[in-house]
């Protein structure tokens, strides 16, 4: 359970509090869905904590999150999902590049992407977690 607080639902707040609470509200999100944001004014944040921590925290959340559902079966399942989630994440940064859906591209986004998958993957790797698995399970990724 641990690793679901941890790893899933801290990720997933800590990204979300950033959004709501130090970015500007003119964007998609904040028209879409928040009607009365909370938003602090008065601290000034580097871009990259602003706008780039919270897409890999959400998507360092998303990994773990399936990481986690199919965490018996590390194969086709954990990371199929995961993968699936990993590459909407880029195609969407390559999509708001060439104007196809809105948003600012950003070769930011794509090195935190990069940075949270390997830290996740890394994290949730059978060899990490050899004390759950079988002598026959343990073979097989030695």
């Amino acid at each position: 359970m641990w690793r679901l607080t941890y790893l899933v639902f801290i990720p997933l707040l800590l990204g979300c509090s950033i959004y709501l609470l130090f970015r500007d509200t003119q964007g998609l999100i904040f028209e879409a869905y928040v009607t009365s944001p909370i938003h602090i004014q008065s601290i000034t944040l580097p871009d990259w904590f602003l706008y780039n921590l919270p897409d890999g925290l959400w998507l360092f959340s998303g990994i773990n999150f399936f990481s986690w559902v199919w965490k018996n079966d590390a194969g086709l399942r954990q990371y199929g999902y995961s993968t699936t989630l990993i590459l909407l994440a880029m195609i969407s940064e390559v999509l708001q590049y060439l104007s196809i859906i809105p948003g600012t591209f950003d070769w930011t986004d794509l090195i935190a992407y990069l940075m949270v998958t390997v830290l996740a993957f890394s994290l949730n790797h059978p060899l990490n977690h050899k004390h759950q698995l079988s002598n026959h399970d343990q073979e097989q990724y030695l």
